[in-house]
């Protein structure tokens, strides 16, 4: 599955610069929460991180990331991965 991630910062924001992802990809997926959330935390970032765990994405697509989630170093990969990890160890936990 190709899905595509999008995010915008205020609940003001339409997100309609969005909608031709819809005829490119299989899914959109899109939050409308501050950059300070937590990628974990968002509706859409879950939706997503199921998707991944469950192994149906096959393409993501993000065309911006804020630097307070995304290292310099990380890819969209390795973020989504560290993501996983991170949930993981939660889990874990208790």
């Amino acid at each position: 599955m190709r899905i595509k991630y999008n995010r915008v910062s205020t609940l003001q924001q339409s997100g309609d610069r969005f909608s031709i992802d819809t005829d490119n990809y299989d899914l959109v997926l899109m939050d409308k929460v501050s950059g300070t959330i937590s990628f974990k935390d968002r509706p859409s970032g879950q939706e997503l991180t199921k998707l991944v765990e469950e192994g149906k994405v096959t393409e993501l697509i993000i065309e911006a990331v804020s630097y307070t989630h995304l290292r310099a170093h990380e890819t969209v990969l390795d973020l989504v991965c560290r993501l996983l990890l991170e949930k993981k160890k939660k889990k874990e936990i208790k």
